[in-house]
Formats: C-alpha cells, structure tokens, sequence
C-alpha cells in the first residue's frame, strides 16, 4: 500500500517537473505541517481558549499535506497548459526543420527554442542526457513521464507512428498543429461566450450570499434583543411573532461554512470553464473566500446595522 503510494507521488513529481525523491517531499511536507500546527496552537492557547489549540493543529496537520498535494497538481496542470499553449508553434518548427532536410532528432532537437518554455527545456534535457544513442521512439516515452497531457500524447503517437509508416511526417505535423490551434480557440471562445454567466456567479457569491447572510444573522439579533428586553417569552406563544430558536453565533457559524463552501465550489466552477481542469480553480479559492468573508463581516458589523438604524 505504502510502496503504491510513494510510486504514485513519485510519477506526480516527475509530472511536476521536480527532482525531489517522494521520501524528501512527504519529509518537508510533514515538517511544515508540523511547524504550521505548532505555530497555530500556540497563537490559539496564546489569546484565546487552551482547549481549542489540539483542534486547530490537528486540523493544520491535516489541511497543510493536503493544500501541499494540491500545489503540486497546480503545478502539474500549468505545465500541461504551457506546453499546449506552444504546441502548435512547435509541430511547424518541426516540420519546418525536417522539410529543410534536417532528420528527424536533429530537427526536434533543434526546435527545443527557449520561447517554447518547458517543453524546449525537456527537449534539450532529454537529447542531451541521451548523447545521440536514443531514439526518438524512447525520448518521446520520456517526454510521456514528465508531461501530463493528453493532447501531447497523442501527437508524440501520430510522429511516432508516422516515422515508422514511412507516411508524410511534414504535414502530419502541420495538421496536427491547425487541429490544435483551432481546439484552442473553441475554448477561447467558450470561455468569452460564459464571462457573463461567471460575472454572475461571482457577484451572488461575493456580495449577495454575505450579504443576505448578514441580514440574517441582524435580524435574529434583533428578535432576540426584542424578547429579552420586553419579556415576550410568554406572549410570544399567543402571538404570531416567532422567538428565535437559534443563537446568533451559531447562524454566523453556518453562514462561515456556508461561504467557504460556496467560494470552494464557485472556484471550482471557474477552473472547469476557464482551463478544463477542476484543480485549476484552487487559485481563484483564496481571493474568492477572502472577499466573500470581508463582505460578510462589513455587512453584519457595519451596513445592515446601518440600514436597520435609518429605517426605523
């Protein structure tokens, strides 16, 4: 079980483009997570209430190997994008090269330009560390391991197949790289034809959700400021005017959970449209959360209290 996982963690590195062996990353993982718990606890027991702080470090001893795995699949996902963004660039290259008479290693090889990013650096790594004595069928399985994208796996299949076929690589190579670009900009217009649809779901969850929350929460303040300064504990069961059953603190708990879950599934949302990749969409997580939750606080502590005062 472990072996299967340290395997699995160790193709991910290689994905990333890390040379971390899986022992040394689960090590630095583990001592960040157990300075983060540490730290936390003590801020905790330090200004607040001692029997929270176990809690709260054994959540970040949970949270931070997770948030660390999640940074690594980012990173997996931002080259898989960057090296499809110059994919097409690069087939042309390619094909330029060998319709110039270059073979076909010498033409990959000279194509690895530095405007191609990590996909140049992989080329040059692996052509130099072969030292001319391998073939493109096993740089191009080298590739495989260190890139994760669909897309690049099959075009490295159609010039593999296409060199042993002995078929026209040149313009499988220029096909390839028109079928590409025109994929690329399918989603480019899919993402422009959602942006309104994404405005929206931002606005409800930045600024309506909090602050519809935040008038909830004022509300049952009120309520239960009403009964308690006016005894209508017993009135109130001949009367229509409901007493409160849930304390406040405990509706700003549920509205806190119920904003990050909000932020965490409208961030996902994001990624899946923007880039096709739900991982993508923890990088809009944090701001979404963070404006979510200041306009929720500016709401409940400031606005709505506001309003309540001019309308009465």
């Amino acid at each position: 079980m472990i072996a299967e996982i340290m395997r699995g963690l160790q193709e991910k590195l290689r994905y990333a483009g890390s040379r971390l062996e899986p022992g040394e990353w689960v090590r630095r993982t583990f001592i960040i997570a157990l300075a983060t718990a540490i730290v936390a606890g003590g801020i905790v027991s330090l200004f607040y209430r001692i029997e929270s702080a176990p809690a709260l470090a054994l959540f970040m001893l949970i949270v931070v190997p997770l948030v660390r795995y999640i940074q690594l699949e980012m990173e997996i996902e931002g080259r898989r994008r960057s090296v499809e963004k110059v994919l097409p660039d690069l087939l042309r290259v390619i094909a330029a090269n060998i319709s110039a008479g270059l073979t076909p290693i010498v033409a990959v090889r000279t194509a690895a330009r530095p405007e191609f990013g990590i996909i140049s650096k992989e080329l040059k790594y692996l052509t130099a560390r072969s030292m001319g004595t391998s073939s493109l069928e096993e740089i191009a399985e080298e590739i495989k391991k260190r890139v994760r994208s669909d897309m690049l796996d099959k075009v490295l299949l159609m010039f593999i197949t296409s060199l042993r076929s002995g078929g026209d690589v040149v313009k499988a190579l220029e096909a390839s790289a028109s079928d590409i670009q025109r994929i690329q900009e399918l989603q480019e217009a899919l993402v422009a034809q959602t942006t309104m649809y994404t405005t929206f779901v931002l606005f409800g969850i930045v600024i309506t959700m909090p602050f519809l929350l935040a008038v909830s929460i004022n509300v049952v303040g009120l309520m239960g400021g009403i009964t308690a300064s006016q005894q209508l504990s017993y009135v109130a069961s001949y009367m229509s005017i409901g007493v409160p059953v849930l304390s406040e603190g405990f509706i700003s708990l549920i509205s806190l959970v119920v904003l990050v879950g909000s932020s965490l599934t409208a961030s996902i949302l994001m990624g899946i449209i923007r880039t096709g990749s739900r991982i993508e969409g923890f990088r809009y997580f944090i701001p979404l959360m963070i404006a979510s939750l200041a306009v929720f606080y500016i709401s409940k502590e400031i606005a709505v209290p506001f309003i309540i005062g001019v309308l009465r």
